[in-house]
């Protein structure tokens, strides 16, 4: 199943080869055998073929591949406004926080932060990855607070915040019983 959600993963102009380096992640602690490397190659073969045709399909297309932002990022991030920015993307009527607004990042660093020991192993290490990895790729290339910069990160902080999710649900009704 990996070797075909993969390579549409891949296609996703938000993705990157960078990929197949997370599953080293997820495996760490039994990873190099044998049979678990030529998954990892065979899944990094899918994933190189699909990057590759993605760039062949958008051969010509205008826009660079790569644009510098740090300096603008830096100066972005680093003004408390910027944290409290929302648009209106549903016809103009109902706003929505923007990606770095504190409203939106707020509770996912309280579930993980709280729900830690929770989450596995694998999991935890595959979200750290993708994050050391991609905070630096955000922070330089991406543009202010384009959250979808941060897409390789997303299906690893999905299932983290999913692993604490029964927990977090018990936890909120036993509170709620409480008061009552």
């Amino acid at each position: 199943m990996l070797a075909v959600l993969l390579p549409i993963a891949v296609l996703n102009k938000e993705s990157n080869i960078l990929i197949p380096i997370f599953y080293g992640a997820v495996y760490w602690k039994t990873f190099p055998t044998r049979n678990l490397a030529t998954k990892v190659a065979v899944l990094t073969f899918f994933a190189a073929s699909a990057f590759v045709f993605g760039r062949y399909l958008a051969f010509g297309a205008s826009g660079g591949i790569l644009q510098y932002h740090l300096p603008d990022n830096l100066q972005f991030l680093t003004d408390p406004k910027s944290w409290i920015l929302w648009f209106t993307p549903y016809g103009g009527l109902i706003p929505f926080p923007r990606g770095f607004n504190i409203i939106l990042i707020t509770p996912v660093i309280i579930i993980l932060y709280q729900r830690r020991s929770e989450i596995s192993s694998p999991i935890f290490r595959l979200l750290i990855t993708s994050l050391v990895l991609n905070v630096p790729l955000l922070v330089c290339f991406g543009f202010r607070d384009e959250m979808r910069n941060l897409s390789l990160a997303f299906i690893p902080l999905y299932l983290a915040i999913l692993s604490t999710a029964k927990s977090t649900l018990e936890w909120s009704a036993s509170h709620v019983e409480g008061t009552r």
